[in-house]
């Protein structure tokens, strides 16, 4: 994909490049409200405990993808809405800032 620079004001994930890597993969679940979106990427959070109890899990996944999206330059931005299901977009440029990620990690 091809796009210019980003407009003033684009969100924390526009990196300045000609060239990303943009993949969403969408749902028709249950869906998320605002601020249940807002956690989401809060270290042991989850939507809420019903969902918990359901699905189980830590809350730990989306955490750690978008750490290692961030590492590479790029970033994981969710969108949904109650019961019309989720969208997480994945942004990766095609190059890191620095070629040795593992003293990142």
């Amino acid at each position: 994909m091809i796009s210019p620079a980003p407009p003033p004001g684009a969100p924390r994930w526009a990196v300045p490049c000609t060239l990303a890597l943009i993949f969403r993969i969408s749902d028709t679940g249950i869906g998320m409200t605002a601020a249940q979106v807002d956690r989401l990427f809060e270290p042991f959070s989850q939507a809420e405990n019903s969902t918990t109890l359901k699905y189980g899990g830590t809350g730990l996944r989306l955490v750690i993808s978008r750490r290692l999206c961030q590492m590479m330059g790029g970033d994981i931005i969710a969108e949904s809405e109650p019961r019309y299901g989720s969208t997480f977009t994945v942004y990766l440029p095609p190059e890191t800032q620095s070629a040795d990620l593992s003293s990142k990690v």
